[in-house]
Order: C-alpha cells, then structure tokens, then sequence
C-alpha cells in the first residue's frame, strides 16, 4: 500500500513539474520581440506623409514563428478584420495576411526592425485591373510601419486617431483591446508631450541599410508610377483603392 501511494505522488509530483516547466516555457516563447500590440500605419504610396489606414495588431511570437490578428481602427471600414502568420528572423518579418471579416484584401508583407519599438516595411497584394475578357491583375504595394502601443511615437498615433468618432472605432473590437485604447485615448489628452509627424521613414535616426534602401524605394516607385505610360495608358490604375492590408 506505502508502495503504491509512494508511486502515485511520484507520478503526480513529475506531471506537475512538467505543468510548471511547459507554462513557463509557453511564457517565453510569447515574449519574442514581436508580441504584444502594435499599430500598423499603411502610408499612401505615393507621398508617404499620408495615412492611408491604422490598423490595431495583436501578437504573438515563439520562436521564429509571429502570428497575429489586425483590426482597422481608421479611418472608416472598422468591421475589417485580418489574420497573418509568418517568419520573424534577424529583426526581419515575412507574412501572409488574409481577412477573415469584412471586405478586406490578402497578401504579403516584409518588415524590417528599426528599434524595439518601430518596424518599417512594405505590404504587396494583388489587385483587379480589368474584367474585359477576363480578371486581370496588377501588383500593387504600400508603405507600412508597425508602432508598439505605449511606446513615445504613439502620441502620433492617437492624434490621428483622435479624428475619428471614438463609439464608431471601437465598436467592434474586442472588449480587452478596446478598454486599453481607450485608457491610452485617455492618458494622451493629459499629456504635453510633443510627437514626430506621422509619416514613413521619419522615426530613422541611421539612414543606412535596408530601411533607408526601402525608403528611397518608395521614394523611386511614387516617381516611377507617375512617369510609367504606354499607348494604352497607365499600366497600373490612376486611382489604386485604398489598401485592405491587416
């Protein structure tokens, strides 16, 4: 009998060292320099001191693997909503995203880390261009930056936001993710200080490597589009829909 409750609590002290050890292990691997939450700005491809859309991202990130949920908080279509799953490796993000709510888009997005704070990159997806005989498609892409909530650029962030009718951008997040931004609505209308412009590239401090290449990238692609003509006009639509990116 001493035997066998010697061998149960046996059994049972190992499995619950092993519960201990796995949540731990679980608390680890989420807290990869990508998770928690994030605003991803999409700029306007052609003058990036414009905000096309803010999206608000939750994270989660083990190991080499990010995935996450997006939901667009501005300026309009606030019943969007997108998931993404990809790579994160070297500071580097390589993603898929598709909708799961809403008429959003699907696609791809690369993004590069500027600090713990700030990462810049580009969103591409395929776009309609035609149905006279059949679809056609066009690539197209835009500028995004991923600002972590409660960092200092924030502020910039919420100052667009604050734009915005606050029932009508909250009215379909989750309830966690909604009392947290409206707590960091909150904070902000109390605060004095002051914020960069809002616009991609602004938060660079070293104007070297990937991120400025990519800069000057979008740079390049904003004049390349204005002057790229053939006899049957652009190649690309005139006016591009605003991007459905997550």
């Amino acid at each position: 009998m001493v035997l066998v409750v010697g061998t149960v609590s046996s059994i049972i002290g190992a499995a619950v060292w092993t519960l201990i050890a796995y949540v731990i292990s679980s608390r680890r691997q989420r807290s990869g320099a990508v998770a928690g939450n994030w605003y991803q700005i999409t700029y306007d491809p052609k003058d990036s001191s414009i905000v096309w859309s803010i999206e608000w991202i939750e994270a989660v990130h083990k190991s080499d693997t990010v995935a996450g949920t997006t939901w667009r908080i501005y300026p309009h279509h606030f019943d969007r909503r997108w998931r993404f799953q990809g790579r994160c490796c070297d500071a580097r993000i390589r993603a898929q995203y598709w909708a799961d709510r809403g008429n959003g888009g699907e696609g791809s997005m690369k993004l590069y880390q500027l600090l713990r704070s700030n990462y810049l990159g580009r969103f591409e997806e395929e776009q309609v261009k035609s149905y006279e005989i059949g679809p056609s498609f066009v690539d197209f892409a835009a500028p995004i930056e991923w600002i972590r909530v409660g960092s200092d650029d924030e502020s910039a962030v919420l100052a667009k936001l604050k734009a915005i009718p606050e029932a009508e951008m909250l009215t379909n997040l989750p309830r966690r993710i909604r009392r947290r931004l409206q707590n960091s609505l909150a904070r902000d209308r109390l605060s004095q200080k002051t914020f960069r412009a809002l616009a991609f590239g602004s938060c660079l401090v070293d104007m070297s490597g990937p991120l400025a290449n990519e800069v000057e990238r979008v740079r390049q692609t904003a004049i390349n589009d204005e002057r790229l003509q053939t006899p049957r006009g652009n190649l690309i639509p005139a006016e591009p829909r605003q991007p459905d990116t997550g």
